[in-house]
């Protein structure tokens, strides 16, 4: 709703009846489950969807007071991992500790995914990944960031070292049973 009150703001403070420009306006959101159907939507209406830019919003306000356009992306890669244990629920006395407990073994593998630095750690995973310029890094830092505003805003309890300068992981979803 950001672009839309901010075209509706350019058309009051300029008094135009319509944008200098051609605009068109995706609204669609399944990003947290993927996109499933975005990238078929894209390319059957590749025409008339042809732009000379476009503005992407996925994020919250720098800070409450501080309008921000996001100016790139991360990407998102979806993968579904089984972990297999015993045949059936065991014992918990007799067997513990002699065979694997599914639930600690995917707890193992996706604490593994980061070093000790936040860094990912799959196998050319950095790759195709571009490094963060200076001037970019120093963009970054001169934006009024406060720490206290974004927890609140956020719903969340910390901060993580890099913060939106790097490539980063989430797991959305882990169940675990015995069989």
């Amino acid at each position: 709703m950001a672009h839309v009150w901010g075209i509706r703001s350019h058309l009051h403070a300029t008094g135009r009846t319509a944008p200098a420009v051609n605009l068109k306006v995706i609204i669609e959101g399944e990003e947290e489950a993927g996109s499933p159907g975005l990238a078929d939507l894209l390319r059957a209406n590749r025409s008339r969807l042809d732009a000379d830019a476009v503005i992407f919003s996925d994020t919250l306000l720098w800070r409450a007071d501080h309008p921000a356009l996001c100016t790139s992306i991360r990407g998102m890669l979806d993968a579904r991992l089984e972990v297999y244990g015993p045949l059936t629920d065991i014992h918990s006395g007799a067997v513990t500790g002699t065979a694997p407990n599914p639930a600690f073994e995917l707890s193992n593998l996706l604490a593994r995914l980061h070093n000790q630095k936040g860094r990912i750690t799959l196998p050319g995973f950095y790759d195709d990944v571009e490094e963060i310029s200076e001037r970019r890094r120093a963009e970054l830092a001169a934006l009024p960031f406060d720490p206290q505003d974004w927890l609140e805003r956020s719903h969340t309890r910390s901060i993580g070292g890099g913060w939106w300068r790097t490539t980063g992981t989430t797991v959305t979803k882990a169940s675990a049973s015995t069989y």
